[in-house]
């Protein structure tokens, strides 16, 4: 792994680690993630003012968007950012998890069950804003309020949506697939950048990859099983789900889904933590009195 920033060229390559989560990984060099085109552009300048005949990776992401970035200025950016790298050369790597997609919910892991009284402002799409105004006014800190607001106004499913030139040569890898089965592709990939591949470490990568992918499990086996669950607490079915160790931001996600699409929604107060199962689950079932705009729910 050659990051091409801060890091010595032509020292060769690093042995492979046995562990994926140590800290003499491919996450050990000095990162080169440049957020945006203005940052991308520069990070670029340099790699190319560095005299090597050596490989270097460049990991740009777009900016985000927030109150500062109007969405026009944020679609230029992403336009920008893409047709440079694009440009650049022919090996420009698209990863994008499809969007208004199930597969979205690997991303559905991320947030943790902040106890009572916490009282940070929490970020939304501003589907439902006026609720959150209406939480802070109120002072509702609780877990099961925080969740149900995260019910109403987060978009699980969306994912990046702004319509680049795909026209453009470029390599679209979908990051499940780093997750579940590159093993299978590493080699394709390789040959496709043009990268030569060492047999002697790539049966060593293989066992690290097996390795780092149990560490991804839990999320695929939430986006394989979602469905089923859903259907479950619908139907008043037993399934166990103590197993995904579901976290708040996942429980907000199953009560979305019971609100747009089934006009259910749950009997939360008080309620820290979901049941383990399914039937307890739909034991707290109540018609949804909350006014919302549906939209078709992509399960």
């Amino acid at each position: 792994m050659y990051s091409g920033i801060g890091t010595s060229v032509g020292e060769g390559h690093r042995p492979l680690s046995k562990s994926p989560i140590n800290e003499i990984n491919a996450h050990g060099h000095i990162k080169n993630h440049p957020c945006g085109y203005a940052e991308a552009s520069i990070a670029m300048e340099r790699l190319r003012a560095i005299s090597s005949d050596e490989f270097h990776s460049i990991y740009s992401f777009f900016l985000s968007i927030t109150d500062a970035v109007a969405s026009k200025a944020y679609e230029l950016d992403c336009e920008l950012l893409w047709d440079y790298l694009c440009d650049y050369n022919d090996m420009t790597i698209w990863l994008s998890i499809p969007s208004d997609n199930k597969m979205q919910l690997y991303m559905d892991t991320t947030k943790k069950r902040i106890k009572s009284n916490h009282r940070s402002r929490m970020t939304f799409n501003d589907h439902f804003k006026h609720s959150q105004d209406k939480w802070e006014e109120l002072g509702l800190t609780d877990i099961w309020d925080r969740r149900e607001l995260m019910a109403l106004n987060n978009r699980p499913f969306g994912g990046f949506k702004h319509k680049l030139d795909f026209s453009k040569k470029h390599i679209y890898v979908n990051p499940i697939d780093l997750m579940t089965s590159f093993e299978y592709e590493i080699e394709n990939l390789m040959e496709r950048l043009h990268i030569p591949v060492s047999l002697s470490r790539l049966a060593p990568w293989r066992e690290v990859y097996s390795s780092w992918k149990k560490i991804h499990n839990p999320r695929i086996q939430w986006i394989n099983y979602f469905d089923h669950i859903i259907e479950c607490i619908v139907h008043g079915y037993n399934m166990d789900i103590e197993r995904f160790d579901l976290d708040i931001q996942q429980e907000s996600t199953i009560q979305h889904v019971l609100i747009y699409k089934y006009g259910l929604n749950l009997k939360t107060w008080g309620l820290d933590v979901f049941p383990k199962n399914t039937k307890d689950i739909h034991s707290l079932l109540e018609e949804n009195t909350h006014p919302i705009e549906k939209y078709d729910v992509p399960i």
